[in-house]
């Protein structure tokens, strides 16, 4: 499969204790961006008594003044900021380079010149949010002497502690956003300048930092980030397809969404007890728990509840299906009507409830919908289908599970033996080993390549799929729930004992492209290969959307980027459309023209070409064999006939697409279903596209 993780050899050695190859220094050049540079100065900030507020912002950039000091001259800050975030965690960085275009001038007292002593800031939050440092930074460290300049020039700075404070950056001492300059307090009454690369002609490249450092090893863990502000985190999800991640804080009777990088989204109170929590990828929706209110709630992504069900004693672990957007809940009090796992619809309607069944633990296939359930009250783990139906029951006594949907297996902590067991989908079971502590650990699988995680009252452990061990590391306490990330292979950790939540991750880690096609995904490898020739793209917000209708713009995109190997290889059209609703400004009128050229499409008898119309398998069919046949087209399929017919009951030999259904079965790109009929009816979906494309034009050849 591509695009998976793997250890290189070199990380394998360390994992096991080897030596490994020192690692190759890497340079990296950092510029700011338009969001984080301001390059005008009548004023940009006020330094001194006043608060770095937003509002003080705003009205110093739309009225083009602020407040002054004592004696009526203005004291303002030009900032440069550069997000560093490109250089992973712990490496060691060996030299550091800094270059300043500089404008520094005085008032009519002749204080045209002063030193520049320029400052590193660490960041506490985005750029937006920067301006609630108040009057003053929370930290500061000069690096490098006081530079005097005149009326302008360069600045060039390599001082040591340059590179000490970027050190310090990385090590993860600061938070982790970048590093901000503006001149000293010592500038009095003057102001100064960083020029961009559009007002320094002097100065071509602009500000750019220049960073030299040697990366950790693939394979390493490093903490991303740590943050306290939790009474006593019970309970987190990652939402895949941003890399957000929701808490439920049990002691302050709050949950709380973070983003990747810590920055708090949200945080509502409306709650009791929360302990579970489950994020649907496809919506962003998340799932609470709300155990001591006895309901569940189904949040959006902003944190507005849509919907909030009673009928519950205690809801405790909760697990969401991707796949349909319902929800499994283990109800674990027992207090009348009694313990009990429930099945509950995307819209909060009760699809079964099993009586009995003290799930502590539950885990969704997102393979196949089935869930993994620890059954407490009977020291048992049980496999259950979506409507009920027990596939599996073994004693166990565990009060975590985690389900890997690459091979329908299961991660258990065995809390009688104290250790960690992987089970097959049947009950097998494939391992057994390590040592942990039987009333603490939590254990969440990777569902992109097989390894899972254990947090074990002070540690957390990365754990191959064979159950050899990648990573131990220290610093928690009692750690009550972990959940992985299979886009970045990063871990979140629910750091309870210490009221925190951490974030770890591999460095090398290269995950699956998209958050909803993952590697146990029908058609994942198709997808990756139309990704990879660039003839299928995802979403603006980074989604596949696999089961989406394909419409007939769309199907003209695909086959002519095929053809033609390519998008940048679709000829731009200029002459006049062929349909009427296809016209200059339709986004895939060069796409619908190149099929055209090509005998692929011809439109519609009154001579439209419907391009938001769905794409069923008979129309499929017919666009692939004309591609197949392609520039020829139709013609080349006029004597054509099937060497053995298929003979599908619901494609008879006068159906109008026949020759292209047999055609594309001769050449290994369509079957029938098991049922034997071949339903030329059916909407053709975006991952039933990609296994086309893939078959038609040998792209996993």
């Amino acid at each position: 499969m591509s695009r998976t993780w793997a250890l290189t050899l070199a990380a394998i050695a360390l994992a096991l204790g080897a030596s490994a190859a020192p690692a190759k220094a890497d340079t990296q050049t950092f510029s700011p961006t338009a969001d984080t540079y301001i390059t005008e100065y009548e004023p940009d900030l006020v330094f001194g008594a006043a608060d770095l507020r937003a509002d003080v912002l705003n009205t110093c950039r739309g009225q083009g003044h602020c407040d002054r000091d004592d004696d009526g001259y203005v004291r303002s800050v030009p900032l440069v900021r550069f997000d560093l975030s490109a250089i992973p965690p712990t490496s060691t960085i060996t030299s550091c380079e800094l270059h300043l275009e500089c404008w520094q001038f005085g008032h009519s007292m002749g204080q045209d010149q002063r030193d520049l002593a320029i400052s590193a800031y660490r960041i506490t939050s985005g750029w937006t949010e920067m301006v609630t440092w108040h009057s003053s930074p929370s930290w500061t460290e000069d690096f490098g002497p006081s530079v005097a300049v005149g009326d302008r020039g360069p600045v060039v700075m390599d001082d040591a502690a340059l590179a000490d404070i970027v050190q310090i950056w990385v090590d993860g001492l600061a938070p982790n956003y970048g590093l901000l300059l503006w001149p000293g307090e010592d500038i009095d009454y003057c102001g100064a300048k960083f020029y961009s690369r559009e007002t320094a002609p002097s100065a071509p490249d602009g500000p750019h930092l220049t960073v030299t450092y040697i990366p950790p090893a693939p394979g390493t863990v490093v903490e991303a980030w740590r943050g306290g502000g939790f009474g006593s985190p019970a309970a987190l999800s990652v939402n895949l397809a941003d890399g957000s991640c929701w808490v439920a804080d049990e002691a302050s009777n709050e949950v709380v969404h973070l983003r990747v990088d810590g920055v708090e989204l949200w945080r509502g109170g409306a709650f009791d007890s929360p302990q579970g929590v489950s994020v649907n990828p496809t919506d962003g929706s998340c799932w609470v728990s709300d155990s001591g209110n006895g309901q569940v709630v189904r949040l959006a992504g902003d944190g507005t509840e849509l919907l909030r069900l009673g009928g519950f004693n205690w809801p405790a672990a909760i697990s969401v299906n991707a796949a349909d957007g319902s929800c499994w809940v283990a109800d674990e009090q027992a207090d009348l009507p009694g313990p009990a796992v429930v099945h509950l619809a995307a819209n909060g309607t009760e699809l079964l409830r099993i009586a009995g069944l003290w799930g502590e633990s539950l885990s969704v296939n997102q393979a196949d919908g089935s869930c993994w359930a620890s059954d407490t009250l009977n020291a048992d783990v049980l496999r259950l289908t979506g409507d009920g139906t027990e596939l599996w029951r073994g004693p166990l006594a565990s009060h975590s599970v985690s389900v890997d949907p690459t091979d329908g297996s299961c991660w258990v902590v065995d809390s009688s033996g104290s250790q960690v067991v992987r089970l097959a989908e049947d009950g097998t079971e494939l391992w057994r080993g390590g040592s942990i502590s039987s009333e603490a650990a939590v254990i969440a699988a990777n569902l992109a390549d097989g390894s899972c995680w254990v947090g074990d009252s002070v540690e957390v452990v990365h754990m191959d799929a064979d159950g050899s061990e990648l990573w131990r590391g220290g610093g928690f306490m009692a750690p009550r729930a972990i959940s992985v990330n299979p886009m970045d292979g990063s871990c979140w950790v629910a750091d309870t004992g210490n009221g925190q939540v951490v974030r770890l991750v591999v460095i090398g880690y290269e995950g699956p492209r998209f958050p909803d096609v993952l590697p146990y995904h029908w058609a994942y490898e198709e997808v990756e290969a139309c990704c990879d020739a660039d003839i299928v793209r995802g979403y603006p917000n980074g989604l596949y959307r696999p089961n989406v209708a394909v419409t007939r713009d769309q199907m003209a995109v695909y086959v002519s980027r095929a053809l033609a190997q390519g998008d940048e290889n679709v000829p731009e059209f200029a002459g006049a459309p062929t349909f009427p609703d296809v016209g200059t400004e339709h986004w895939a009128l060069d796409h619908v023209e190149y099929a055209v050229s090509q005998n692929v499409v011809a439109g519609y008898p009154d001579g439209y070409y419907r391009p938001q119309y769905e794409v069923t398998r008979d129309q499929m069919a017919v666009y692939i064999a004309r591609s197949l046949v392609a520039p020829a087209g139709e013609a080349a399929l006029a004597d054509y006939v099937a060497a053995d017919p298929r003979n599908f009951p619901d494609v008879a030999s006068d159906f109008w697409a026949y020759t292209h259904i047999e055609y594309c079965v001769e050449n290994g790109v369509v079957q029938g279903y098991l049922d034997g009929y071949y339903h030329p009816e059916y909407v053709v979906t975006r991952d039933q596209m990609a296994v086309y494309i893939a078959r038609a034009f040998g792209l996993l050849m």
